[in-house]
């Protein structure tokens, strides 16, 4: 991302933090939000007001205390770190890990193919996932879906955990922060992934035990001994 121009850096740096823990959409969010109006001029012959230190300025609605440090200005924040993002160099990530899913799931486009593809993939994904919820997956289903979610928890934990080894140091302590917590959720999924699978594994089994005692309970009724009406 060298050179790359202050409004791709915050694009950019908006859908490392969102999409890496796991967000579907990313929606830009308004630079005005949480800003106070200004306040009247004073009259000309009004005693002149000290301004509030930064002990004591209010924090803007929906803000957090170390907004404070850029003066208190939003715009001034995103500046700074469209500044610090626009250090992370995306070829150097992408030659190291070209394969990884982030680059084709994850990574902000608005180009309408890549777009159509990944809620054509998503889509997939909850409809295998809906099979092994509703217990009719094959086994073969179970594990590949597992297998899926698996490998995206992997590579977006790679590549988190890469910004964090390369550029923590350089990113806004806010959003290294979210790239640390991503790091975290999704190796926490990646330990609940084998107990998923197990359990998966065993409500299939359990419904075809069910569905095989109907079977045979069926078979029972076909072959019983004929009635009344069949004897005459």
């Amino acid at each position: 991302m060298r050179g790359a121009p202050p409004r791709l850096a915050i694009i950019v740096a908006a859908g490392f933090a969102l999409l890496l823990l796991g967000r579907v959409f990313w929606t830009p969010s308004d630079p005005r939000r949480g800003m106070r109006p200004p306040e009247p001029e004073p009259p000309a012959d009004a005693p002149a007001r000290a301004a509030p230190s930064a002990a004591t300025r209010p924090v803007p609605a929906g803000a957090t205390a170390p907004l404070e440090e850029a003066d208190g200005d939003p715009i001034a924040d995103m500046d700074a770190s469209a500044q610090a993002w626009a250090a992370v160099d995306l070829d150097e990530m992408r030659t190291m890990m070209p394969d990884n899913l982030y680059w084709t799931m994850g990574f902000p486009t608005k180009d309408p193919a890549v777009l159509e593809q990944r809620e054509a993939e998503r889509a997939r994904w909850n409809t295998e996932y809906g099979k092994v919820l509703s217990n009719t997956a094959t086994p073969e289903e179970i594990d590949a879906y597992y297998a899926e979610r698996e490998r995206l928890s992997r590579d977006y934990a790679a590549f988190a955990g890469f910004l964090l080894m390369k550029y923590s140091d350089k990113l806004p302590k806010r959003d290294a922060a979210l790239l640390k917590l991503s790091v975290e959720l999704h190796l926490a999924r990646l330990q609940e992934i084998p107990r998923q699978v197990l359990e998966a594994h065993e409500r299939r089994k359990k419904q075809e035990a069910i569905r095989q005692a109907w079977l045979e309970e069926q078979k029972g009724f076909e072959g019983g001994p004929p009635g009344p009406a069949a004897e005459r």
